[in-house]
């Protein structure tokens, strides 16, 4: 891709490591906003202490970073980085999840709590039955912390190898026409994810990003 021409090829802005968005992404985002407001306000210490421990460079950066979880959304476009030590929320990259799932945890074990509360209550004050609906929510919480689990993967050092960026089943390797591509066809390797399988994807090897389409 890196050889085509401008008139085929344009550079499109990467604007998230999350592109398709979503309810709870935009929570997030608006929570962010608050909280950056909030410790201006309240805890202008922090803010400049943070902004003394904040690595790299960013020119005309359209990201307002604080500290490190302000890196969430942004971290594969913005030039910013903060070393190891002074990243006091690093332990959440240890817990075994997706990073950018932690806020669907959150809001659906909330909504685990509304919903099996009642049931609970109905199940011991009226009847045993309403313990199959609980059941079945809780087999529904149980599949979302499935979902977005992180697992360890050991991704070797060879130049020659292409790492697979997903887990699941390949169903397609062929070539493909395909316009916005040198000669105007590409090599696809199409691989099918189900709710069972891990959703994190993973870049294939190194590189420069000169375009996306989503």
């Amino acid at each position: 891709m890196l050889d085509a021409p401008p008139t085929i090829l344009q550079e499109v802005p990467i604007t998230s490591v999350q592109p398709g968005g979503g309810f709870v992404a935009g929570l997030e985002l608006s929570w962010g906003k608050l909280r950056r407001r909030l410790l201006r306000a309240y805890w202008p210490d922090y803010v400049t202490r943070m902004a003394a421990r904040r690595q790299g460079e960013c020119p005309q950066c359209p990201h307002d970073v604080i500290d490190p979880r302000d890196l969430k959304f942004y971290r594969n476009v913005c030039g910013y980085w903060f070393r190891p030590e002074d990243d006091a929320f690093a332990w959440r990259g240890r817990l075994g999840l997706a990073r950018m799932g932690l806020a669907e945890l959150l809001c659906f074990s909330f909504l685990y709590v509304v919903l099996g509360l009642p049931l609970i209550a109905l199940a011991l004050a009226i009847h045993w039955t309403f313990w199959l609906p609980l059941a079945v929510l809780s087999l529904a919480y149980a599949e979302v912390w499935y979902f977005f689990r992180d697992p360890e993967r050991t991704i070797l050092a060879n130049a020659d190898l292409l790492l697979s960026p997903a887990d699941g089943v390949v169903t397609h390797i062929d070539e493909v026409e395909e316009p916005d591509f040198p000669g105007g066809r590409a090599f696809r390797v199409s691989i099918f994810l189900s709710v069972f399988n891990v959703h994190v994807n993973r870049i294939p090897r190194s590189g420069r990003v000169v375009a996306v389409r989503y």
